[in-house]
């Protein structure tokens, strides 16, 4: 997979995410979490090189911030609140932990299958 290719696919999961923090029956704060996890761990599992892999992780937090606010305005009258800034945040550091993790254990895994 080229770079841009991999930023559209991180750029995407990113905004998918962001949209589980504001729909009104299944999201919130707890689905966003879980949800931003597993597409961590998604994104953590893909067999890319590691400069890849870091690039994947900026713009994965870049485009959730930019998720967050964004869809704050179209799916609330009074957009995201005040505290849509830490929600990016606190998602990224999450992002970035379960794709680290992800890593580590698929690297783990090949490095023992020999």
């Amino acid at each position: 997979m080229d770079d841009r290719q991999w930023m559209v696919t991180c750029g995407l999961a990113a905004v998918f995410v962001s949209a589980f923090l504001y729909l009104p029956a299944i999201g919130g704060f707890w689905t966003f979490l879980v949800v931003l996890v597993a597409q961590g761990v998604y994104l953590g599992w893909q067999p890319v090189p590691r400069a890849q892999a870091r690039l994947g992780g900026l713009v994965f937090g870049a485009m959730l911030a930019l998720g967050i606010l964004f869809l704050g305005f179209l799916f609330r009258r009074e957009g995201p609140g005040n505290l849509w800034g830490i929600v990016a945040l606190l998602g990224t550091a999450a992002g970035w932990a379960a794709m680290w993790i992800a890593r580590g254990l698929r690297q783990h895994r090949d490095k023992s299958s020999f």
